[in-house]
């Protein structure tokens, strides 16, 4: 009976001493806040026709996030950060922007180590995508950010090859 209480013993202690030594590894983890807007569903026609600039290519810089304090219109005030992100064109889609490099305005960033998310997630230099942008250099979310993965994308829940998604993109056009 006493080695059934000691081996217990014994391995209750040791779950205690994982225990604390797993939750100070977690802890010690950067935190991430879920940030996102709630934008109209678009389907492809309707982003290409309401972009002011679309286009293919290549994160090539991101910028320091910023953090601002919005009051609204009721008068509580929201936090919003914000990434500015440097494309380098690689394909020019709708608008004039052949080989020049885009300015995009993400939602989210990392600001004092904490990273801050949009519902798209966080881009990095060197993603290739496919974006949407209004005059001001903002998207319609997720949906108007398409990150490729070995040439292919998925767009409105269906997976594309690059070329066959610009060819459908440039029959919106009009």
């Amino acid at each position: 009976m006493k080695k059934i209480n000691l081996k217990f013993l014994s391995l209750f202690i040791s779950s205690i001493i994982l225990g604390v030594m797993l939750s100070n590894f977690v802890s010690s983890a950067q935190p991430i806040v879920h940030q996102g807007t709630i934008y109209e569903e678009k389907n492809l026609k309707e982003l290409v026709q309401q972009a002011d600039t679309v286009i293919y290519g290549e994160v090539w810089k991101k910028g320091e996030a910023e953090k601002l304090q919005i009051t609204l219109d009721d008068g509580e005030v929201v936090e919003d950060v914000r990434t500015e992100i440097e494309i380098k064109v690689k394909e020019n889609i709708k608008g004039s922007s052949e080989g020049k490099i885009v300015k995009f305005i993400q939602y989210g960033g990392e600001v004092d180590g904490i990273i801050y998310e949009s519902d798209g997630g966080v881009l990095e230099k060197g993603d290739e995508i496919i974006i949407f942008l209004n005059e001001y250099g903002f998207n319609w979310g997720e949906q108007s950010l398409l990150k490729l993965n070995k040439d292919e994308v998925r767009a409105k829940g269906e997976k594309y090859k690059l070329k066959e998604l610009v060819k459908e993109l440039n029959t919106y056009l009009e």
